[in-house]
């Protein structure tokens, strides 16, 4: 909404139609590029064989051997950084499924109670489920970030495998995102999937501010 005297936008939290505030907005565009990655593709890299000569490597062919040393170097960290970043990728994707139970066990409490006992219904089965409140509270934060990711990525026209696409948002980061920016990433998913290949064309995408609906 905008201030009746100055007519400046006032930002009033989740449930607000206002258009999004420009670090909800940058947040929404660096969620964009990053789906404009190409997905990850964890297959084992081709083997790097070290420089042949045509001869046995001698004491004298210092340059030959220090070049070996540094392309097995480069090997190592190239393996490392997949295993690495294989496992980023895993940690991100495990909290769809997460989110998934999360929603489900939501909806099946929604479907005989009013939301609002739903949701405590909820809580008080993760409490049962997890009686440590430092492990609750442990939960609790990548409870939210599951909830997210799923929200998005559950979207029609989008879909879990496209997880691989995303490089450098942690799931935390995800946890951060608001109801509304969710919401637009939601619409502009919708607005822009029906193109081939929309995905790989960043550049091209209609990421202007859209219509929110109920």
């Amino acid at each position: 909404m905008t201030c009746p005297c100055c007519q400046h936008l006032i930002y009033l939290g989740d449930d607000d139609d206002a258009k999004l505030n420009p670090r909800e907005d940058d947040n929404v565009k660096k969620f964009f590029k990053e789906l404009s990655n190409r997905p990850q593709d964890f297959n084992p890299l081709p083997e790097v064989s070290d420089v042949e000569t045509g001869d046995p490597i001698t004491p004298e062919m210092i340059f030959v051997g220090l070049h070996n040393k540094i392309l097995h170097a480069e090997k190592i960290l190239n393996k490392k950084t997949r295993e690495v970043s294989r496992v980023e990728y895993e940690i991100l994707d495990f909290h769809y499924p997460l989110g998934e139970a999360l929603e489900k066990k939501l909806a099946e409490f929604t479907s005989i109670h009013p939301l609002q006992t739903a949701r405590i219904l909820l809580n008080a089965e993760i409490r049962q489920q997890f009686p440590s409140e430092m492990t609750r509270n442990i939960f609790n934060k990548k409870k939210r970030s599951a909830k997210n990711i799923y929200k998005i990525f559950k979207t029609e026209g989008l879909g879990r495998d496209e997880i691989k696409r995303i490089r450098r948002i942690s799931p935390s980061s995800f946890g951060k995102f608001t109801d509304k920016e969710i919401k637009v990433i939601q619409e502009r998913i919708r607005t822009n999937s029906s193109r081939p290949n929309w995905l790989d064309q960043f550049d091209d995408l209609e990421l202007n501010e859209p219509m929110l609906t109920d």
